[in-house]
Parts: structure tokens; sequence; C-alpha cells
């Protein structure tokens, strides 16, 4: 009996001590994505990317529409959540890619995250995701499930449209926090970011996220061509931003902590102020490929000259904190 309380009150404290960001207006934006149906594999490859301008902690959950707002109790578009299950916090200014296929042709079982983890939800009987046959649209919120949002964080529109979502709260529609391609790119089906990947406060990051006509690229599908892969900017997922803001210098809360250069080609050093305690780096498929508890011994820095071209995530822990960054290879 008293293991059974002590593996119940463990249980329980260690749901209510889960925390998560809760995110505000325009604190999360998509920054690409993918809706050709011209893609080979019969909208399977269809994708979006978003990025925060705050860290995510682990178990902070996201959750998308592509639902029209004022159809949210009977519309059969899908919804997915995306959460932070890294273990560790998720710096600032990552891009975060979601490869969400087509739910309705079974394109496996579930969409991909290149970070974290990311779920088909069930909000109508009857909805799938299917990206590429829809109006591209997606509604970015916190809730307790699918379209029970408690707040509006942003929206994404890449059609044209005069019906813009009914009912939403008027701050969300405006200019700070809606993403539209209304009359510059009516039916884009390749779209990224191609604007500063530098900010100096929250209202300049929302400003040039949201300044289509001047910091987005696209393409339209013609011909069947795929536009996505076709070697013409922008392809996707090759022409994604990365943000310096999670590729140079980030840090926890209380802990300022840089590596560089990153690019990197051989030696990749870490500086902080204060010991750090543990390293590990994971390949894209989350296997461990370099750990050492000893760094200092190795003068901070990582050899990944012998290491194949390509993106990994540095955990790193100083004392009982840990963060994930992203490193990339070339």
């Amino acid at each position: 009996m008293n293991k059974f309380y002590v593996l119940f009150f463990s249980m329980f404290f260690a749901t209510i001590c889960v925390a998560q960001t809760n995110l505000n207006l325009g604190e999360v934006m998509i920054s690409g994505y993918y809706g050709d149906s011209f893609d080979g594999e019969d909208g399977c490859g269809d994708s979006f990317a978003f990025v925060s301008y705050v860290p995510l902690a682990p178990g902070t959950t996201i959750r998308f529409s592509e639902a029209d707002y004022h159809q949210w109790a009977d519309d059969n578009e899908g919804d997915l959540a995306w959460t932070n299950t890294t273990g560790s916090t998720i710096a600032a200014l990552t891009n975060i890619n979601i490869v969400t296929s087509n739910q309705e042709l079974s394109c496996g079982a579930a969409p991909i995250a290149d970070i974290g983890s990311a779920v088909y939800e069930v909000a109508v009987v009857g909805a799938f995701w299917s990206f590429s046959t829809s109006n591209e649209e997606i509604i970015v919120y916190q809730g307790p499930g699918p379209r029970a949002a408690n707040t509006f964080i942003s929206i994404f529109l890449s059609d044209a449209t005069s019906n813009f979502p009914d009912n939403v709260p008027q701050p969300l529609l405006n200019s700070n926090s809606l993403i539209t391609f209304e009359g510059i790119e009516d039916d884009a089906d390749v779209a990224v970011y191609n604007g500063p990947t530098t900010f100096s406060s929250l209202t300049d990051f929302k400003a040039q996220l949201t300044n289509v006509s001047g910091n987005w690229a696209f393409q339209d599908e013609g011909g069947g061509v795929d536009n996505g892969k076709d070697g013409v900017f922008p392809d996707y997922p090759d022409d994604l931003l990365d943000f310096p803001g999670n590729l140079s210098v980030t840090g926890f809360e209380d802990v300022s902590i840089s590596y560089y250069p990153n690019p990197v080609s051989n030696n990749l050093f870490l500086d902080s102020k204060l010991s750090i305690s543990d390293v590990v780096l994971y390949n894209t498929i989350g296997k461990i490929v370099y750990r050492n508890s000893s760094l200092a011994d190795s003068n901070n820095q990582i050899d990944m000259s012998g290491f194949q071209q390509g993106i990994y995530f540095l955990k790193v822990s100083i004392g009982e904190e840990t963060q994930t960054l992203k490193v990339i290879k070339k």
C-alpha cells in the first residue's frame, strides 16, 4: 500500500510539475510551407515550418488548425498538435519543420517534426489534414484540445480569400499577427520567409514576419512541375532560413553561453561563464553521436571534422539547466 501511494504521488507531482511556455500574440509565426499537389508523392510531402520568438520549455504544446475558424464546429479540415518532447528548452528563433503529409491518404501514422513531436488531432469526426488540397490556412493557438483555443497566437493564409476568419478576436487579424498572401501571391504552393533573421524586439519580429511583399519568396506550380524540389529558389525545406539567434549565441535564463563557428567545419567551441557539466550531440533521427561529461578537459571544444555534413542538435547541461542548440556541419 505504501508503495502504491509513493507511485501515485510521484506520478501526480510529475504531471503537475511539467511546465510549458505560455505564448502570447504573435510570438509564434509560420516561416514557410510546402503545399504542392504535384510533389510526386500524392500529397505525402506537404509541410510547414514555424519559428518562436521565445524559448520553448519542455512539455510546451502548440496547436495548429487548417480549418476556417467560423467553421470550427463542423469543418472537415485537419488539426494537429506539436509538443516539445526533447526534454530540454528549445532556443528562441529555432525553425521547426513538420512534414504533415495528407492524413486522408494515410501517408504515415503521424506527422513528422524535425524537433519535438507532432500528432494529428480529431476535432470533428471525418476531418483530415490535407494541406495541398485545402485553402492552406493555418491558425496557431494554445488550448486544452483541438479547436479549444485559450490563446490565439497567429494566422497564416496563403490563398486568395475575402473570407477572413470570422469571430476571431480582432487583434489577431491585425497585421502584427496575420501573414496573408492576399493580393501579392494568391496561390503560392511553395513559400519561405526570406527577410531579416535578427530582431530588436517582438514588435520587430512580428513586423518582419508579416511583411509578405518584402520578406517572403514564392513559387507557383505549373505544368505538373514540383516547385518544391526543382532547384529554383525557393525550394522546400532546403531554402528555409536559419536564424542567427539560434545558430551562434543563445542562453539559459540566467546563464550566458555561446558556440561558434556555426556552420562548423572542424572544431566547435563552447563558451560559458559557468562550468558545462555535460554535452550530448544528436543527429536528426535522435541517435547520440557524441557525448562528453568532461568538456573542460577538451578546452570546451568538440572536434566535428569527422562528422557527416548536415544538421545536429547539441544538448548542453550546466548544473540543473539544459538547453538544446542547433549545429550545422558543413
